[in-house]
């Protein structure tokens, strides 16, 4: 199935749904103690750009495949320089929520998030959301609603330490009815080193 009208109009009520509100307002509130969340580069903000829309930035920039007008289309999995792509702004911060980590393997993600920090040097910030479900922690990828391949976020912390970046983690049930009662969301702070 995929990407289609059908899985865009069952996510739009899984945003809505009150355990994932509670749970992603949380951490965005948890966002906004820094100021670097101001000013976003939003990698995979999809068609809801729920970062925007629910955190409420000073200034934001999406930056997705299948990006809604007001935001750049492009892959940012596969430009060659990210910094021209944003030209001229210079966010402090990027988010990717349910995007970088449920599209590529783990050692993949820490390479772009190295390449992200490096290649646009104003950026301080970061923040990214996977998930697992508890019932299937032996498998990656796994196949999910919609007829979707997504990754689990199972590594441990300490086996992706990075020299450019720190980074601390929140885990949270948040039961849906569209992914069921046993994913946990993996959100992951990032700070310049």
């Amino acid at each position: 199935m995929g990407y289609d009208q059908d899985f865009y109009t069952a996510y739009k009520s899984y945003l809505a749904e009150p355990t994932v509100r509670k749970a992603h307002d949380a951490i965005f509130r948890i966002a906004s103690l820094d100021p670097d969340f101001n000013d976003v580069i939003d990698f995979g903000c999809g068609a809801f750009n729920e970062f925007f829309v629910h955190s409420k930035p000073e200034r934001y920039m999406g930056i997705d495949a299948n990006a809604a007008s007001q935001d750049i289309n492009a892959d940012y999995r596969n430009t060659e320089n990210l910094a021209e792509l944003i030209q001229p702004e210079t966010p402090t911060a990027f988010v990717s929520l349910f995007s970088t980590e449920i599209t590529a393997r783990f050692e993949d993600n820490y390479l772009l998030y190295e390449k992200i920090f490096d290649e646009i040097p104003t950026i301080c910030s970061g923040l990214v959301s996977g998930f697992y479900y508890a019932s299937k922690k032996d498998q990656n990828p796994i196949g999910e609603t919609g007829g979707i391949q997504s990754y689990q976020t199972l590594e441990d912390i300490e086996d992706v330490c990075s020299d450019t970046f720190e980074e601390r983690r929140i885990i949270l049930p948040v039961p849906s009815l569209m992914f069921g009662k046993d994913v946990f969301e993996i959100w992951k702070f990032f700070e310049k080193k």
